[in-house]
């Protein structure tokens, strides 16, 4: 199937537009939701000391020192210790090759601890031109529910834990679309285009 050969890299902007899309999709809700993620955050809000300043500001929410103070307690994203952390998130927790994921979930994080301060529904981090290097090229039209189909399929047969066995997520899209033919075919060939996609996406610079 020729739409399961990409081209290394992107050349205009439905290109940019679908990268974005598999890298977003896979950091949110994919891998933000991992149960693994969620208890890392909970040891980065004890290291970062962080309750006690929301619990002030969902008392007192514009209380100026205190948002600054929680600023600060967080850290920037690319301070060594945030970094460090990313890096962790990537290498031992979640286990895979996509290094800039880190980056961007800690940035998660730091969205989570703001809206728990404004007591707000979590928001998804908005993944923009300053959060992602994408490199030079071209990359085969793919629709944008096919690429997100893709990026989770390929989440939980490759990062989730316990994974889910190839077999059962074509079992679920022949029961979806109604299509025996070929069905572990499309399932592969989805995986593997947006596992290319994701691995176009280059770290941030440190």
């Amino acid at each position: 199937m020729a739409h399961s050969r990409p081209i290394q890299g992107i050349g205009n902007k439905g290109d940019e537009m679908r990268l974005r899309l598999a890298g977003s999709e896979f950091v949110y809700p994919c891998c933000a939701n991992d149960p693994r993620v969620r208890e890392s955050f909970e040891a980065w809000s004890q290291m970062r000391q962080v309750a006690p300043l929301v619990a002030h500001l969902q008392r007192t929410p514009h209380d100026v020192a205190a948002v600054q103070a929680l600023g600060t307690a967080m850290g920037p994203n690319d301070d060594p210790v945030n970094r460090a952390w990313a890096d962790r998130l990537v290498e031992d927790v979640l286990r895979i090759p996509y290094r800039w994921v880190g980056r961007l979930l800690v940035a998660q994080f730091g969205l989570w601890v703001i809206a728990a301060a404004k007591g707000e529904p979590e928001e998804k981090i908005a993944i923009g031109a300053t959060a992602l290097r994408l490199p030079k090229g071209r990359l085969p039209p793919l629709a944008g529910g096919k690429i997100t189909e893709g990026v989770h399929w390929h989440y939980r047969r490759d990062v989730k834990a316990p994974a889910d066995e190839l077999h059962v997520l074509v079992e679920e899209y022949v029961r979806a679309s109604g299509r025996q033919t070929e069905a572990h075919s499309v399932v592969q060939n989805r995986i593997d285009q947006v596992k290319v996609f994701l691995s176009l996406i280059q770290p941030i610079d440190r």
